[in-house]
């Protein structure tokens, strides 16, 4: 189940969406509706995600947390690392800030480098600003922390 969470993640790169834009590939999985209730209510209480229901207990809403994506992306893409080595080397050597450079410059795919830029601030490397519901944004007050990760 948390594939198909970070799978949707890497197709549209929305870190927070509704349970319906999922119920698709979950229903796939072979749960009941109340499966995928309790599947997500586990995900959420280890950690995982973050769920928004409604009044009633159904959940409608699910946040995808940075750090979990990152597990996530460590196991699951091979050339993740190095994707991630490309941007901090773009923000640091190249002072590009902002997520569209940052995908035209390294060719990594846009959902990739907004999770990498949402990543290094929740670490504290860095701060993002942009507009809320678009997939933008710029990068600032970049920590000397992150030149040190580049070069070890």
């Amino acid at each position: 189940m948390f594939e198909v969470l970070c799978n949707y993640y890497l197709t549209h790169g929305e870190d927070f969406f509704q349970t319906g834009d999922v119920y698709g590939e979950l229903s796939a999985l072979g749960l009941s509706d109340e499966q995928m209730g309790e599947s997500l209510e586990i995900l959420s209480g280890r950690g995982f995600i973050e769920t928004k229901a409604i009044a009633g207990g159904d959940i409608w809403g699910i946040k995808l947390y940075s750090f979990s994506l990152h597990a996530f992306l460590c196991v699951a893409m091979r050339e993740y690392d190095s994707m991630v080595i490309k941007i901090i080397s773009q923000i640091v050597n190249q002072e590009q800030t902002n997520s569209k450079a940052l995908q035209e410059n390294t060719g990594i795919p846009l959902p990739i480098v907004l999770h990498v830029l949402r990543f290094l601030r929740d670490k504290g490397l860095l701060q993002l600003t942009g507009p809320a519901g678009f997939a933008f944004f710029h990068a600032f007050n970049v920590s000397p922390e992150l030149k040190r990760i580049l070069h070890h």
